[in-house]
């Protein structure tokens, strides 16, 4: 054949979980999706948007007023920063594994030019957790030292522990995914961020 004649690739979509109890109590749908390039907006503006790299973790994130978590599902920061209303939240965070992987994805998300800050995501919370690291892939591949890049819009903290995640002489593990990480630990980390300075 000189050509299959496949149809052409669907635009980027993002799914999300609308967080805010009012909007659940009223009989407001809980889930949706909107595609780049399609005119849809959100059931409400949301005052908060947590961009998650777990699906599930999105899924069942706790209730947040004006809140909406997106299911980051390790796409770059171009899909959502495509959309107005992710775009214009005045609040945007982003929690992903704790891995090189996960810091690599936030930085692209800034790269893109959306203003995201994370949670959990520092060497304080992977030594907390440590226990929870793997060694190995989701295949059951051994973890090896992932190549250091120049990530240029990861924060101090951020970037302490992309160092020594891509350290050769570091013999700790290399990944705790943010899924076993609890959720209220999580939730808490919001509420903490969103909590105006004393």
């Amino acid at each position: 054949l000189d050509q299959l004649d496949l149809l052409p690739r669907h635009p980027p979509r993002i799914h999300f979980t609308y967080l805010d109890p009012h909007h659940r109590a009223g009989g407001g749908r809980w889930h949706d999706s909107a595609t780049v390039g399609d005119f849809m907006t959100s059931a409400y503006h949301p005052a908060v948007i947590v961009i998650s790299e777990n699906k599930d973790t999105a899924i069942h994130f706790p209730p947040l007023a004006g809140g909406i978590a997106i299911e980051g599902a390790g796409f770059g920061g171009g899909t959502a920063a495509a959309v107005d209303w992710v775009r214009t939240c005045t609040t945007l965070l982003y929690w992903g594994d704790l891995d090189a992987a996960g810091l690599e994805i936030l930085n692209g998300y800034r790269e893109a030019g959306l203003a995201v800050t994370s949670i959990l995501m520092d060497l304080k919370t992977f030594d907390r957790f440590q226990q929870f690291g793997t060694a190995t892939d989701a295949r059951g591949n051994p973890l090896t030292c992932p190549p250091r890049r120049d990530l240029l819009y990861l924060t101090g903290p951020e970037h302490a522990l992309y160092a020594r995640l891509t350290d050769p002489s570091w013999g700790g593990y290399r990944r705790i995914e943010q899924e076993r990480i609890p959720l209220e630990v999580a939730s808490s980390a919001v509420i903490e961020t969103l909590a105006p300075p004393t």
